[in-house]
């Protein structure tokens, strides 16, 4: 891949994270911010991001979850 096709991704990804950031912010429950960002990236016919985005959410909350965890436990 040229440097160009790399920045364009690059700069889609850092909009598609801002976006993200900004719904997953707002004040709305997390079911809620997750379901407005689904529909406009589906919007945006991006499935495969979808799936991508959604697991490394997932993983996030699973990690997070585990560090909760053992910081509760003293580990």
């Amino acid at each position: 891949m040229s440097k160009d096709s790399h920045f364009i991704e690059g700069l889609l990804f850092g909009g598609l994270l801002g976006a993200a950031a900004a719904l997953l912010f707002a004040p709305a429950t997390g079911d809620v911010a997750r379901e407005k960002l689904k529909q406009k990236l589906k919007d945006l016919e991006l499935d495969e991001v979808i799936d991508k985005f959604i697991e490394a959410f997932d993983e996030g909350k699973d990690e997070a979850h585990r560090v909760s965890q053992e910081l509760e436990q003293g580990t």
